[in-house]
């Protein structure tokens, strides 16, 4: 039932407080009340608390925040009345919401039919109804607001959601309401309607959320993430990935819009809203796998200057450190975040994703374009080893056979050492798994140039008591230890060569016998190396 607190003027000179007329001036005041239900409007000045019902209009409403803030509204005992374009429903079912409860929100919201860059529709239709509060949930420019507060002259509270984008990039984090801001960011008409509504004689708020999610979302936030998570696909992450940035969940945010109404202490206040925990990219990738039960991911941090995606973009964040304090919401309007990150990812996932329901298709694009050309550059490195190993070996075979018996031995110590150092047990060593639609083998940079199936890349490390992982090995353990004692038994070939050399230069059919089992000693080793990807 709505309460009305109606005073008349000739009873009252003065303006009634805050504290429904409990002290004036020092003196209590024994003023009793009788609150009955009325169907008229009062004449003269009235003053309507807090707790009243409130006619109520939303800007937009049906597609992400906006039906989450008009539930409670309408929970709370206003009339809400939604202005769209009505190219949405005005009402759908959420997830998880009853039979009972949807109905009773589709009897009670309202609509309001147009196109708010209709200007002189929106003053005449909103001066018609002569609202008390307006949610501005969509409005991205100043000259939209306007004819707003014209309509509406006896307005009690314009609510704005502006954007923490507006603040200035600055190394000094987190961003409080009161830093500097920047004119030029893409949020500049946020800004400049912020401008407005000081400039004006109206009660306002502005809410300024980070990064919003939960279910609904029509921005790529968790469900980038969630798309990669379910095509087990590696997550490409710009940078370190210890980048920190900040999330809020839909629903706390609504709950935020709902607090500042008729509160005194958002009078012509800004306020951050978001989570009070901050988290790297990298922890959010992990959260939104614990969230959505999938495995650990496989995190692949690149470089973006390294490539150009044209107009796209490769992941849903601003690639800098991006967090606000929310400790002025906490102590001024008592507001408490329901949701911690990983409880409201698993909220989202469960209500939305999960049930694969999603706002855009997968599109795995950019992400082809990261990860191919990381194994590009593997592949090449390989490449590039093998024709160096080629091309040693062709070398040590000509020497072979015009019988420069020293020169050879004296190459042939350098080329052992090099191998030697490549296949140590304390060299990293690179593995590439090979999906089928990859070749096996690959002989020519320009065969890598066209692998359109990026494999994952791994890294392992070689120590005692670890088995290495190789590639196209049956018994992966036993390929360095091999590959080891085939260049110590070539090592020891190569002494004894040494030795007679120095004694007999005139046994140069030995020699010879020596280098043929030394080329095939090499040819042995070349085809137990790691197959080409």
């Amino acid at each position: 039932m709505a309460r009305l607190v109606a005073l008349q003027q000739n009873q009252l000179s003065f303006p009634p407080l805050a504290s429904s007329l409990s002290d004036f001036n020092g003196t209590r005041l024994q003023t009793h009340i009788q609150l009955k239900r009325k169907t008229w409007k009062p004449k003269g000045s009235f003053y309507v608390s807090a707790s009243s019902t409130k006619k109520i209009l939303i800007m937009g409403g049906t597609r992400f925040i906006g039906v989450f803030l008009s539930r409670q509204l309408v929970k709370e005992g206003h009339q809400v009345t939604l202005f769209t374009r009505g190219k949405a429903p005005i009402t759908q079912q959420l997830p998880g919401e009853s039979d009972t409860d949807f109905a009773d929100f589709s009897s009670k919201i309202l609509h309001l039919k147009g196109d708010r860059k209709d200007y002189d529709f929106v003053k005449s239709s909103l001066s018609a109804e002569g609202f008390d509060v307006v949610y501005d949930i969509n409005g991205r420019e100043a000259e939209e607001v306007e004819p707003i507060l014209d309509a509406l002259p006896n307005l009690e509270q314009f609510i704005y959601c502006s954007s923490a984008g507006v603040y200035l990039k600055s190394d000094l984090l987190p961003h409080a309401e009161i830093d500097a801001v920047d004119p030029k960011s893409r949020h500049k008409g946020k800004l400049e309607t912020e401008s407005l509504l000081q400039s004006k004689d109206v009660n306002w708020t502005s809410i300024r959320p980070v990064y919003i999610y939960g279910p609904l979302n029509y921005n790529p936030v968790e469900e980038w993430f969630f798309h990669r998570l379910k095509a087990g696909r590696p997550i490409p992450i710009p940078g370190s990935g210890i980048q920190i940035t900040q999330l809020g969940h839909v629903k706390d945010l609504a709950t935020a819009f709902l607090k500042v109404l008729g509160n005194n202490k958002a009078s012509k206040q800004i306020f951050n809203i978001s989570g009070d925990k901050y988290v790297t990219f990298d922890g959010l990738a992990r959260a939104c796998a614990k969230a959505g039960g999938f495995p650990e991911p496989e995190l692949v941090h690149y470089n973006p200057k390294d490539f150009d995606f044209g107009k796209k973009k490769s992941f849903p964040f601003r690639d800098q450190h991006f967090f606000a304090s929310v400790e002025k919401a906490k102590s001024v309007l008592g507001l408490e975040p329901d949701y911690g990150l990983v409880e409201g990812l698993t909220d989202s996932y469960n209500l939305d994703f999960g049930r694969g329901t999603f706002r855009k298709e997968a599109d795995f694009s950019t992400d082809d374009i990261i990860l191919g050309k990381s194994l590009v550059s593997s592949n090449i490195a390989w490449v590039d080893f093998r024709r160096r190993m080629k091309s040693r070996f062709r070398e040590l075979k000509e020497l072979c056979y015009i019988g420069v018996q020293r020169r050879f031995s004296d190459k042939f110590s350098e080329f052992l050492k090099t191998l030697v150092e490549l296949f140590s047990p304390r060299t990293p060593i690179r593995a590439l798994p090979l999906p089928e639609a990859v070749p096996k083998s690959i002989t020519s940079e320009a065969e890598v140039d066209v692998m359109v199936t990026p494999p994952p890349v791994y890294y392992i490390t070689t120590v005692s008591g670890t088995k290495p992982i190789m590639n196209a090995e049956d018994s992966s353990s036993e390929l360095i230890p091999m590959v080891l004692k085939s260049l110590q038994e070539l090592n020891n070939e190569n002494q004894v060569v040494r030795s007679r050399l120095d004694k007999q230069d005139e046994m140069f059919k030995k020699h010879v016998e020596t280098n043929t089992k030394i080329e095939g000693l090499l040819h042995a080793i070349l085809s137990k190396l790691p197959p080409l990807p």
